[in-house]
């Protein structure tokens, strides 16, 4: 039971910290911003054990076809996030997730993205917060769901291009 709650309350309070941190202020809990998407993640009533497949299917989609262009901030948070799962050897998975965590709060305390792009950076986040979560409490050794989202994530953005 105290896991559950911890787990719990770790999890409402990074979705908080995901709603107010990231670079763009508008954001609350029940209202998404400059939503012209309606098929955009309401953190209200989203379903965190959904599968990681479904999750991106319905609700992640690219730029008319093309990807979404991210911060270099971004794109190094994911780089050091996908070579700490690369370096993982199961051993202290409390700590991959505290390191995985610590790279999430980075990219938020550094975003500018704005609009839809911003929007789908955080459906594709609210996942991949909760399997972090799931490492830190304790209840999951297992980083399959993430380094299956850090996969995911360059499918659907990229950094800006070289001037």
């Amino acid at each position: 039971m105290k896991n559950i709650t911890h787990f719990t309350l770790s999890l409402f309070a990074s979705i908080m910290f995901l709603m107010s941190a990231c670079g763009d202020s508008d954001i609350t809990v029940n209202e998404p911003t400059n939503h012209t998407d309606e098929s955009l993640i309401d953190t209200t009533t989203a379903n965190f054990d959904m599968d990681v497949e479904e999750a991106i299917e319905d609700r992640l989609k690219l730029d008319n076809g093309s990807k979404w262009i991210v911060n270099s901030t971004t794109i190094a948070a994911i780089q050091n996030m996908n070579s700490n799962c690369v370096e993982f050897d199961g051993a202290d998975h409390v700590e991959l997730g505290n390191l995985l965590m610590f790279q999430v709060n980075d990219m938020l305390e550094n975003c500018t993205m704005t609009g839809q792009g911003h929007n789908q950076l955080h459906v594709w986040l609210l996942p991949l917060i909760d399997g972090i979560n799931q490492l830190q409490s304790e209840d999951s050794t297992d980083i399959t769901r993430i380094n299956h989202l850090l996969a995911v994530f360059n499918d659907f953005f990229e950094a800006a291009p070289e001037v």
